[in-house]
């Protein structure tokens, strides 16, 4: 993004509609990680944690396509090859690799998060939550997409702030996948044997 456009009205909500997004994708994981915490093993999280969740998750499906439509209609005039130009551009400068296939990326990565969040209320959980590895495998593409976008996007300052929270999540999320595959797999609670006379 030039600095004029980066100035613009229109820039401005470019720019706040993707930290809003990134916001709202490390608070699901946050509450994730809260709920599940205080949990015992064959237990479902609370009721009202779920719908916080669920809002939260969907909230941030819709900005991230609200910023994915601003980015084309501000930035790139509604055009895919100026989107991959920009992309190819700013990529090379960052890792010295010119690709711009980073907008499809993108595009796929908005469209399985609001299909996701639509499963969730078509199903009324988590649609992964049952699935621990497409779980971790959902969860670490959605970490790597919130990584590159602050790293390559972002301002120089978030490059290593992004690393440091990449590995913060990493450990966070795969132990709590852990923890869901361990609960899973948990026998059901079993009470003592009553005394028979």
């Amino acid at each position: 993004m030039t600095p004029e456009t980066a100035a613009s009205a229109g820039g401005q909500l470019v720019v706040w509609s993707a930290r809003l997004m990134a916001g709202l994708w490390f608070t699901r994981v946050l509450l994730d990680v809260l709920s599940f915490r205080r949990i015992l093993p064959g237990q479902k999280p609370a009721e009202l944690a779920l719908r916080r969740i669920r809002l939260v998750w969907t909230a941030g499906a819709i900005v991230c396509a609200v910023h994915l439509g601003l980015t084309f209609a501000v930035v790139h005039q509604w055009s895919q090859t100026r989107a991959m130009e920009e992309t190819a551009r700013q990529t090379a400068e960052l890792l010295g690799v010119s690709v711009g296939w980073g907008v499809y990326a993108n595009e796929l990565f908005c469209l399985i998060w609001l299909a996701d969040a639509a499963g969730w209320w078509i199903t009324g959980d988590d649609p992964l939550r049952a699935r621990p590895a497409l779980l971790r495998l959902r969860d670490l593409g959605f970490a790597s997409m919130m990584f590159f976008a602050t790293a390559v996007f972002g301002p120089w300052f978030w490059r290593p702030v992004s690393a440091v929270a990449l590995v913060f999540w990493l450990v966070l999320r795969w132990n709590f996948a852990a923890s869901i595959t361990l609960r899973q797999e948990s026998p059901s609670v079993r009470h003592p044997p009553e005394d028979v006379d």
